[in-house]
């Protein structure tokens, strides 16, 4: 160890100045036994007999060989020696970390260095032999001192992360005081899902009070933690808590008469009520006797008691909405009294409908429904705003059949005999089918003669009686007008009842015409109706004017001759007032198509023989089916034929240029001197290349030209001499 050092006279006066220094096989004795573990002190270096005041400077040497022992001099073997033979007196030592870490001159540095040493530090707080509470108040020293270093730096930000880790200490502490296994790491309770899944842990292995404090000091909400508190108090029977606890994570509904809402962990109160068990000591003592009592499938399922039903009631009426404590109602065989609440609370239509209407329609349950309603006001005055809504409901979604129970149930007779008309011609393919149907059409017809017998006495009973109600036209919609007095039946005039009354009878009688047309000639009325109707309709007088008219059609087409079905298409024409003349070419041209001229000339007669058809409808009749046939050569005689019946000398010239007979029009122009039609003649001439046509209609209108002109001339002289 004789190696020369460069040493300040200070430091020289201090260690060395009258101290031998120890040999080596002194110290290297002094080395192993404190390896060994045996305590340093003057008795393990020195005799034991040697009296105190010799040892005094052996001890102090003592001392100061042990505050130098670790120091590293220029040679490398023996500095190699000491990294491999040293040793901390205490580890882990905070205080030396941080006494190290003051020394940097970087106070930032220092204090993010000491954040890092935290965040590793923190990970070891799951290892079986680790002390937890030892590393958190480790954990605690290095963050408060890293706060330090932040402030004499200036660093807000990292004086709110520390203070932010120190929140995070308190919590590990509380979790690894209450022996929580699987502590999390500081970083890790940076993160909320980390955190709602630690709480949600703490909630599963129901240490609730712990799940509470914890999601407190994280800052979650601690609505779930109050819920599942509330749900252990239900389990075990004591609901006045309960309540206490669900009164801190629910609240009422903003709207009670909202139906697209239902709070779910209200829906996990009922369960969990309605899951109670509810067995008596009666019937207890009767499973103790019969054990297989319980097995046989015939035993009825269990009520709730009074106690649970009443306990369900109270967070309905405390949290639920009005659909809420229906539904309850209805689900526990309460009918009477979920009606008798729609009334006293006066609940929305919409809940009427969601909680009534439609589960009584999915257990056909109706009949029972209507009749609760009665029960509770047999005039059904209460119950208008709710029915009308019910109609509308069934209307849109297409539930025909229960919307005419209903209209019968609230005696709206002329929307049930709409109902009945609906049924008659839904979805018809052909007049075979609606034959089968009649009966609807029966129903409908002694519904509005219903109506009229009321309306008769009514006005027998009372004059003034009359016109309180809306009267509504049978193409109405709606149900129920908006009125100081809303009706939820709809009226019509006796004009309008008689009208469509006779709606119904014609429709009656052209079903049964066709479907006996169709039995007994073969003639199909539904490829009639094919060649007249609208593509996918069937028609029937219950639609448009239009629709009307091809109906008439049909009829006069259906028969084996024009005079079976003509009667009756007249009735529809008059009833409704269609344009004859427009169905009367309807059917004509249809003929004309088919080439049947017989049967053209049968309905000519039967116009003719009707008395209401003038000259120009005739004509017209005959001109559609000119049009059919004008461009077929081959029946150029019937078309002959069929000018021949024209009675205005203009439509025959035009039906005979039509046709292409030039000549025959020719003659008929010349014998009334129609000198326009001759011209047109000659010209359509001249475009077809009938040059003779053309040459006798330019000689006719040469000599008309002279002609005119020698009476102008005449009558020039005659001015003339009447002037002498």
């Amino acid at each position: 160890w004789d190696i020369p050092v460069r040493i300040c006279a200070e430091c020289y006066e201090q260690f060395y100045r009258g101290r031998s220094r120890p040999s080596s096989p002194q110290l290297e004795d002094r080395l192993k036994a404190r390896l060994a573990g045996i305590s340093a002190s003057p008795a393990v270096s020195g005799a034991g007999s040697a009296p105190s005041e010799a040892l005094e400077p052996e001890v102090h040497q003592e001392q100061l060989e042990q505050q130098w022992t670790w120091r590293l001099e220029l040679e490398e073997d023996r500095n190699s020696a000491v990294r491999e033979e040293f040793y901390y007196e205490q580890a882990p030592n905070t205080s030396l970390c941080v006494s190290l870490l003051n020394l940097h001159s970087d106070d930032h540095a220092a204090g993010q260095q000491m954040v890092q040493l935290s965040h590793a530090l923190s990970l070891n707080l799951n290892y079986p032999d680790v002390d937890s509470s030892l590393i958190i108040s480790m954990l605690r020293y290095l963050l408060f001192n890293a706060k330090m270093k932040f402030m004499k730096a200036g660093e807000s930000s990292g004086i709110e992360m520390c203070d932010t880790y120190l929140s995070h200490v308190d919590v590990l502490k509380m979790l690894a005081k209450a022996h929580f296994q699987g502590l999390p790491s500081i970083q890790e309770l940076q993160s909320k899902d980390t955190t709602r899944r630690l709480r949600d842990r703490l909630i599963e292995d129901e240490r609730l009070d712990l799940a509470m404090d914890f999601s407190t000091k994280c800052g979650l909400d601690c609505s779930g933690v109050w819920a599942a508190w509330g749900m252990a108090y239900l389990r075990t029977g004591n609901y006045n808590s309960a309540r206490e606890k669900f009164s801190r994570c629910l609240k009422p509904p903003a709207d009670l008469n909202q139906t697209s809402y239902s709070s779910k962990m209200l829906t996990g109160i009922l369960q969990c009520l309605e899951s109670t068990p509810t067995a008596s000591l009666a019937s207890c003592r009767d499973l103790v006797k019969n054990p297989y009592l319980g097995l046989s499938g015939g035993q009825k399922p269990s009520q709730l008691s009074d106690k649970v039903f009443q306990e369900c009631l109270f967070y309905l009426h405390m949290y639920g909405t009005h659909l809420d404590l229906i539904n309850f109602y209805y689900g526990h065989n309460k009918l009477p009294k979920a009606v008798k609440y729609i009334l006293d609370k006066h609940c929305s239509p919409e809940v009427f409908i969601d909680g009534l209407l439609v589960p009584c329609l999915s257990r056909a349950q109706l009949p029972k429904l209507q009749d609760q309603m009665v029960m509770f006001d047999p005039t059904l005055a209460k119950w208008a705003s709710y029915l009308t809504a019910a109609c509308r409901h069934l209307n849109k979604s297409n539930r025909n059949h229960s919307l005419y129970q209903f209209q019968i149930f609230m005696k709206d007779y002329v929307r049930a005999a709409m109902t009945c008309i609906r049924f008659f011609t839904a979805r018809a393919r052909s007049y075979t089918e609606l034959f089968d149907r009649l009966h609807h059409l029966a129903s409908a017809k002694q519904h509005l003669t219903t109506v009229l017998e009321e309306q008769h006495s009514d006005s027998m009973g009372s004059k003034t009686a009359a016109g309180h109600s809306p009267v509504l036209t049978a193409q109405s919609t709606g149900w129920g007008e908006d009125s100081k007095e809303p009706s939820i039946k709809m009226t019509m005039s006796r004009p309008e009842l008689n009208r469509h009354i006779n709606t119904i009878t014609l429709q009656t009688d052209v079903t049964k015409f066709l479907y006996r047309c169709m039995t007994l000639t073969q003639k199909g009325a539904s490829s009639l109706a094919g060649e007249t109707a609208s593509p996918g309709n069937l028609p029937t007088l219950f639609s448009n004017n239009k629709v009307k008219s091809e109906v008439a059609c049909m009829v006069l087409l259906a028969g084996a001759h024009i005079q079976d079905g003509f009667g009756l298409a007249f009735r529809i024409i008059q009833d409704f007032h269609l344009n004859s003349t427009l169905v009367y070419i309807q059917a004509a041209r249809t003929l004309a198509r088919q080439r049947q001229y017989k049967v053209i000339s049968q309905l000519l007669q039967c116009v003719e023989e009707s008395g209401l058809s003038d000259e120009q409808s005739w004509d017209e009749i005959i001109g559609a089916c000119l049009l059919v046939v004008a461009d077929d050569p081959g029946q150029s005689k019937e078309a002959e034929t069929l000018i021949k019946r024209i009675r205005s000398d203009a439509n025959k010239i035009n039906a005979y240029i039509l046709c292409g007979k030039l000549k025959s029009a020719y003659l008929i122009a010349v014998r009334g001197e129609r000198v326009d039609d001759i011209r047109r003649i000659a010209g359509t001439a001249e475009r077809h290349g009938q040059s003779a046509v053309k040459n006798i209609c330019d000689k006719w209108l040469v000599g008309w030209e002279e002609k005119r002109q020698k009476e102008r001339q005449q009558q020039e002289l005659l001015r003339n001499v009447r002037r002498k």
